[in-house]
């Protein structure tokens, strides 16, 4: 659920850029078409950093994620309610990498909790939920919505995909760290 919900507010904001920023923040076309792969781009730096950070952490990987979807959260509402080209561009930025560092290591950690002759299947579910769910929730959903009740409704959309990334991402924290204490306890 974690990973579906991540992959909503992906697309929901990747795939939208140009035309939320052209008609809602007042971008001109060429550069609200550029922010969206600078949106992705920005994020392969950041992706790599965290995950080091959760190795670091040896392998305590959901509080990361935790605080990576905090951190997209507070993106997402300086993103929708800031009218600063400079601002806009920045949390863009930045978005990208709390967005795609979670939906990485998520990735990563079920891979990790499933044995090695599953993780195959295991990443192909996962991935089909996301692209499947997620992006058409994220398009068609949004699309929808924002054509009959404007943007409000598909920013509405985005958070509370958010709030279930959130969420789920607290359970696995509190059930990770159960587990983590049984291996100290035990060692």
């Amino acid at each position: 659920m974690t990973s579906l919900s991540i992959y909503v507010v992906r697309y929901g904001i990747m795939s939208w850029i140009p035309n939320y920023l052209v008609n809602i923040k007042g971008f001109d076309n060429s550069t609200a078409k550029w922010l969206t792969g600078i949106f992705e781009l920005a994020a392969v730096p950041g992706v790599i950093i965290i995950g080091f950070i959760t190795d670091l952490l040896k392998g305590r990987r959901a509080i990361m994620v935790l605080v990576s979807l905090i951190a997209m959260l507070a993106c997402l509402i300086t993103y929708f309610a800031a009218t600063n080209h400079t601002l806009i561009i920045i949390v863009l930025l930045i978005m990208g990498t709390f967005i795609y560092a979670p939906a990485t290591i998520v990735g990563l950690m079920v891979n990790e909790a499933v044995p090695k002759f599953a993780n195959g299947m295991s990443t192909g579910t996962m991935g089909f939920c996301q692209y499947i769910i997620g992006e058409v929730t994220a398009t068609l959903v949004i699309g929808w919505l924002v054509q009959a009740y404007g943007w409000s409704a598909g920013n509405i959309i985005v958070y509370i995909f958010a709030g279930i990334a959130i969420l789920a991402s607290i359970y696995i924290l509190v059930h990770q760290n159960r587990l983590y204490k049984k291996i100290d306890d035990a060692g």
